[in-house]
């Protein structure tokens, strides 16, 4: 999928992982986009967590899965309407349920992917296997999940030959490359998800943490705005 328009400026939410949010890092992003309007907000992906499908140890209190459906459905209504107009990838979270039930046989007339089930009013889902490329001043941008091919941001943005913004890592980093046609940039955007929930204990071992904050593309240029507890934006 290829956006015509050029734009000007984009807010960047990254992995949320519903309902497990960091709604102080998202009422931020609400603050930024009350106050710059951007011209469009796109969810990198691994918008749902689906923890009760997860191939990682389970927790003796998790949601059961009608429960956690609840929870999150509660959220992403919240979440609706601070952002009623979003694209959003699909993040390998987003399509747990979905290999469970590829793994069970049921055939996908008889199932309701995430985007049926949130599928909000102004919210439009890029399908798995679409490519979402926005055009900017300073040329086109692909924006990914993340997990679709290995390689730092950086490597990917050299290898497409165009600049890419990432989520799906939980940390940030911009690194530009100056190739034949100009300067393009490769970014991850962290993530803004409760870093001390439960859903989160699986990278609760990695020293460097996760980086909690959103996105901003103004002009081309790619920005990260940290989460800190009552900072203005």
């Amino acid at each position: 999928m290829k956006k015509s328009k050029v734009y000007k400026k984009i807010l960047i939410l990254p992995d949320a992982h519903a309902p497990w949010v960091c709604w102080e890092a998202l009422k931020q992003a609400h603050k930024w986009r009350l106050k710059h309007k951007p011209d469009l907000v796109i969810c990198l992906g691994d918008l749902t967590d689906q923890k009760i499908w997860s191939n990682w140890p389970k927790d003796t209190d998790d949601f059961s899965p009608s429960d956690e459906f609840k929870e999150a459905d509660k959220v992403l209504r919240r979440m609706h309407k601070m952002f009623p107009k979003m694209v959003i990838l699909r993040g390998n979270h987003d399509t747990r349920v979905l290999r469970k039930a590829v793994e069970a046989g049921i055939p996908k007339q008889m199932f309701r992917d995430v985007d049926d089930v949130f599928g909000f009013k102004g919210w439009e889902w890029i399908g798995q296997n679409k490519k979402l490329i926005i055009n900017t001043v300073r040329g086109p941008v692909i924006f990914v999940h993340g997990d679709e091919q290995g390689g730092t941001a950086a490597q990917k943005s050299r290898i497409l030959g165009m600049s890419l913004i990432q989520g799906h890592t939980h940390k940030v980093s911009i690194t530009y490359t100056t190739v034949l046609k100009g300067t393009i940039f490769g970014a991850e955007m962290g993530c803004i998800m409760d870093v001390d929930s439960k859903a989160a204990k699986y990278a609760a071992a990695n020293p460097v943490g996760s980086s909690v904050g959103f996105g901003v593309l103004k002009y081309g240029v790619p920005y990260f705005i940290d989460y800190i507890p009552g900072m203005k934006v």
